[in-house]
């Protein structure tokens, strides 16, 4: 039960941080990261991450206001995903058991198997929290 409590842990970890990494403009805002994405990452097409992997690749040239306000996005996301795990372990065992981790694919899943019966109203309320963009099939 521990081993599969484990895996469940990362897989979600790894699935919502992929995810909520994957919006890196609403995620940043309008702050100094946006500055330093102008700055640093002319001619990058937001979306799937580029201004996120952009900055990451010119870490050396972001400004400290902009590397702290990333980090504490990633710690935001941190505790998003415990809070998530708490809620939605049941629904990730029943409903995603068998989805790969990695690339959002487990949210995703979530997402997709929502409606159907058996979801616990918890975990649907706690994917709606999540940040996420366009809609979902």
């Amino acid at each position: 039960m521990i081993k599969i409590f484990q895996i469940v842990v990362l897989a979600l970890t790894t699935s919502f941080v992929s995810f909520a990494e994957d919006n890196p403009d609403a995620a940043l805002g309008m702050g100094p990261c946006m500055q330093d994405a102008q700055k640093l990452c002319p001619g990058i097409i937001p979306g799937k991450g580029s201004i996120r992997e952009c900055l990451k690749n010119n870490w050396d040239k972001v400004t400290p206001e902009c590397k702290e306000k990333m980090e504490k996005k990633k710690e935001e996301v941190k505790e998003k995903m415990k809070d998530l795990h708490e809620v939605c372990k049941t629904e990730v065992e029943q409903f995603c058991g068998n989805i790969k981790k990695g690339k959002g694919k487990i949210i995703k899943c979530l997402h997709e198997k929502k409606s159907e019966a058996g979801f616990g109203e918890d975990c649907k309320k706690e994917l709606e929290a999540l940040p996420h963009r366009g809609k979902r099939k």
